[in-house]
């Protein structure tokens, strides 16, 4: 997103890009509130709103106010975001000369040139780590033994083997490499944030794959997909009730039971969809199934 904003920026498209802590979920109030904003004054200064001088005022005053905050708290970085933000925002409504210069000067010193490229070497790291889980992710789900086996009997066999080992050791140096990541992102270090970033992206990108592939009806590889992100959130509830789902249409009964198990521990609590869901049709009437509905009632009635 950092890359896409600085291209936006670089072809002259009007675009803003807010960072929040948190993982993969709606943003605060505050920055919603901050986005309805700023697609208003986009219309008025395009002509699709009627100027509003006080509205204009407000949102001026405040985003420069939060500029100064930041320069008088000793973050020039955030500064110079803040006031090149204002410069953009406020371009054609406002004089901006001085605050235009004090960008300039912010983006010339010593801190920011070196927030710029640390925050470079961060992405870069990032990528080199993305992809690097992403090749390893294609060989471990890759092509099926049936695939790997097309052409003569015996070289179809032979092909299928080494396909099933190349999966196995790329799965293995997958997890491990999760494992890993998962560690290095609790630890204090500078690097933690690259870390937790590379691992939130992988998860979404494996667990939106996995949604897709439960649509079409591909669910021996939703269900490979959403192992992958149980790795990274063995506390998710949505991944193992999907992995649950995915399990019962291939008939994996225990697999099915364990993940259903294992999402009511995290703390699903949709009752409803576990008496209703077709997809879990085919463990509705094992015993398991049974004894995991009414230990989910009996917490709800507690």
């Amino acid at each position: 997103m950092v890359r896409l904003a600085r291209a936006l920026d670089a072809a002259g498209v009007a675009g803003k890009l807010r960072i929040f802590d948190g993982p993969h979920q709606w943003a605060p109030r505050e920055l919603c509130t901050d986005a309805i904003e700023w697609l208003q004054l986009q219309a008025i200064k395009s002509g699709k709103l009627e100027k509003s001088p006080a509205f204009v005022e407000d949102l001026f005053q405040g985003q420069v106010a939060a500029a100064r905050a930041y320069e008088a708290s000793s973050k020039p970085y955030e500064a110079y975001l803040a006031y090149e933000a204002v410069v953009k925002d406020f371009k054609g409504l406002k004089n901006l000369d001085e605050l235009d210069k004090k960008a300039a000067d912010l983006k010339n010193s010593r801190e920011v040139k070196q927030a710029l490229k640390q925050e470079k070497e961060d992405i870069d790291k990032q990528t080199v780590k993305e992809r690097e889980l992403q090749a390893l992710k294609r060989v471990a789900l890759g092509p099926t033994v049936a695939e790997a086996g097309e052409g003569t009997a015996d070289a179809g066999v032979s092909r299928a083997t080494a396909a099933s080992e190349d999966r196995a050791a790329a799965l293995a140096d997958l997890k491990k490499a999760i494992a890993g990541l998962r560690k290095k992102s609790e630890e204090s270090s500078p690097d933690s944030i690259v870390w937790k970033r590379v691992l939130q992206g992988f998860f979404v990108q494996c667990y939106e794959t996995a949604s897709g592939l439960l649509q079409s009806k591909s669910y021996a590889m939703a269900a490979a997909n959403l192992q992958l992100a149980a790795e990274i959130r063995p506390d998710g509830r949505g991944v193992f009730y999907n992995l649950a789902c995915a399990y019962s249409r291939l008939k994996e009964k225990n697999k099915a039971l364990t993940a259903l198990k294992r999402a009511v521990d995290n703390g699903y609590s949709d009752l409803h969809a576990l008496e209703s869901d077709p997809d879990l049709d085919a463990i509705r009437s094992d015993p398991e199934f049974h004894h995991i509905l009414e230990n989910l009632a009996g917490k709800k009635r507690q």
